[in-house]
């Protein structure tokens, strides 16, 4: 992907696998989206599609590569039917036209669904792209699946949350043009009035503003929403996002009320074409949990990590 772009670069699709069918398959999608800039690799390593995978917008393989299979969280979609091509194809001509467009997905209602293990490989995958962004720029960052698709065994709305440190939030802008083109739209631009693009809201003793302060971005990527939360290592609001993940981790009984709460509210706002009124009315859970698992943290002796980037 390109970095700096005055435009969006190409749509990078990676294409592995091999066989006549797979061929067929490539020749409708290259027919459907000329504009996407292919990669091909017929019988790649491990390492050579995990790179490759980290470096492109949508990754597509054949499902019937067995020899793939411990692959498969680098891939976006496994294509066997010419059904499952159809679908991306769409999936494909969905997210260039929003990425060119700098828009986000059209809005749904909230609904939570149960937990799903696909989410941790669909975190995996938008991980490398993000932290690719960031090395790529200069900026050091690491990234962290947050959000309740990170607790296993919780259901949830189907979205990622991915949370960006960064040394200092002001960093982060050196990213923009490429975080747009790798197909992350800047939430800041396009809906600054929602909950939670800007800042979060102070919980316990540092109620100060810029300590909770943080950048959101958002995939164009109908097919797997994601949210990613850029925030400065060490600020309140980093560190509770870890806490509060590693907390419900840890405590199934509070991560099922959690779950009961999200999944009563769903139902409560399930006519609301969006989720700002869904998000609003969660804050008073979080409040509350901002003090157990606090309690918790000093019992179980959690500490956040260390954040790890080049001295200066």
């Amino acid at each position: 992907m390109e970095v700096f772009a005055e435009s969006p670069s190409p749509l990078a699709v990676l294409v592995v696998g091999s066989g006549v069918e797979l061929k067929r398959y490539l020749d409708l999608f290259a027919a459907a989206v000329p504009q996407a800039a292919l990669q091909v690799m017929p019988r790649p390593g491990f390492n050579e599609v995990r790179l490759a995978s980290a470096t492109s917008h949508l990754a597509m393989a054949s499902g019937d590569d067995r020899a793939l299979d411990d692959m498969r969280a680098f891939f976006d979609a496994s294509v066997t039917t010419a059904s499952d091509i159809e679908q991306f194809i769409v999936r494909a001509r969905g997210f260039e036209e929003r990425r060119r467009a700098h828009e986000l997905p059209p809005d749904l209602a909230p609904s939570v669904v149960p937990w799903s293990a696909s989410w941790a490989d669909s975190a995996t995958r938008l991980e490398a792209r993000i932290a690719h962004v960031f090395a790529a720029c200069g900026v050091d960052a690491t990234v962290d699946h947050i959000g309740s698709t990170s607790v296993p065994g919780l259901a949830a709305k189907d979205i990622i949350d991915l949370q960006v440190a960064v040394r200092r939030l002001e960093d982060s802008e050196a990213c923009d043009r490429s975080l747009r083109s790798a197909g992350f739209v800047n939430v800041q631009v396009l809906a600054p009035g929602a909950p939670g693009v800007s800042r979060d809201n102070a919980r316990g003793g540092e109620p100060s503003s810029g300590y909770w302060e943080k950048r959101l971005y958002a995939s164009v990527d109908a097919a797997q929403r994601a949210i990613v939360h850029v925030r400065q290592a060490g600020a309140a609001n980093w560190r509770y996002a870890l806490l509060f993940r590693d907390w419900l981790r840890a405590n199934t009984q509070c991560r099922d009320e959690y779950a009961l709460t999200k999944s009563r509210l769903a139902i409560a706002h399930l006519e609301d074409s969006n989720f700002d009124d869904y998000a609003r009315a969660k804050d008073f859970w979080f409040d509350r949990a901002y003090e157990q698992s606090e309690r918790w943290a000093s019992e179980a002796g959690w500490v956040a990590p260390t954040f790890k980037g080049r001295e200066e």
